[in-house]
């Protein structure tokens, strides 16, 4: 879905999202998609 975007720029959209509140559907849309690139989703992260 995501497959231009690098890494890192997913986390930080991840990040920045939860951070903000955004629209939940969008949040795991970025969730599902770290999970398929296997980078970790730290839990502290979401209290950010």
């Amino acid at each position: 879905m995501f497959t231009e975007l690098k890494n890192e720029d997913i986390m930080q959209t991840y990040q920045h999202a939860v951070k903000l509140k955004l629209d939940q559907e969008f949040i795991e849309i970025l969730k599902k998609e770290m999970v398929q690139r296997g980078i970790m989703i730290e839990e502290n992260l979401k209290k950010k």
